[in-house]
């Protein structure tokens, strides 16, 4: 899923995508067929991406760029937020 959070910077970005990790992750109890529950471990990685948008098609290059920092976040283990490199170009 995809989070705008309009006139965010990096910081403020960043803090968010750790609260909707938090709120997210940890053990959740999944019925079954057979009247049991079996306790299920969530996580989420997420990829940050703060940046202008001032002219056509940078929408899809932001997102191109958190979408690689989500892979990063992958990369790392998961469970975890990483912001895009500024080298990164859009």
């Amino acid at each position: 899923f995809l989070v705008l959070a309009a006139a965010a910077g990096e910081e403020e970005a960043v803090a968010l995508a750790e609260r909707v990790r938090e709120g997210i992750g940890g053990v959740v109890e999944i019925p079954t067929d057979i009247g049991e529950e079996c306790p299920v471990q969530l996580s989420i990685s997420i990829g940050v991406a703060v940046d202008g948008i001032d002219r056509p098609g940078d929408l899809q290059a932001l997102i191109r760029k958190a979408d690689l920092a989500m892979s990063l976040a992958r990369g790392k283990g998961g469970n975890c937020v990483v912001s895009a490199p500024e080298h990164l170009p859009l």
